[in-house]
């Protein structure tokens, strides 16, 4: 069962933000314009200049958990993937031993660490030009708002077109 918590814009309702399991590093501006009314909204987040040291170790403990989710899901979708790719007769869930789970769970986790050191130097971006307006584009395409979710959609991406793959032929 997934957990989801929904950030809304406080003027008009319109979705900012999807967090699974309510876990969020609080990194990124901590207001934006909406993209449907264009009012300031409060995001709960932070720029990494503004952190106290206690707000960067939770940003770290919640990137550890990151890196361990993130290489967890990558090596079993990629693995499961795999297993429908090649028409396994039965498809195993969590193969910890396959060399496929274990170089896609390696992957996952580089990827986890990659993404967020960009997002602590792309805060610095943002703190050095003393304000933010959000575009669509960086709604729809950025990495600050919705990770989780967009990272868990390219997975199941991946999944989907093995297991049309396996089924068409």
């Amino acid at each position: 069962m997934y957990v989801v918590e929904m950030h809304k814009c406080q003027n008009c309702g319109f979705p900012l933000e999807m967090r699974l399991f309510s876990v969020s590093s609080n990194i990124g501006p901590g207001k934006i314009n909406c993209v449907k009314c264009g009012e300031a909204a409060n995001t709960g987040r932070m720029e990494w200049a503004d952190m106290s040291s206690s707000n960067k170790s939770r940003f770290w403990l919640i990137t550890l958990l990151y890196i361990f989710m993130l290489g967890l899901l990558t090596g079993n979708f990629i693995d499961q993937a795999y297993q429908l790719w090649n028409k396994d007769p039965v498809i195993v869930n969590l193969r910890y031993e396959a060399m496929p789970f274990q170089i896609f769970a390696v992957v996952g986790g580089i990827v986890a660490v990659l993404l967020q050191i960009y997002r602590i130097r792309d805060s610095a971006r943002r703190s050095r030009r003393n304000s933010h307006k959000l575009t669509m584009s960086e709604f729809m395409l950025g990495i600050q708002w919705n990770l989780q979710f967009k990272c868990l959609v390219f997975l199941l991406a991946i999944w989907t077109v093995a297991t049309i793959k396996n089924a068409a032929s």
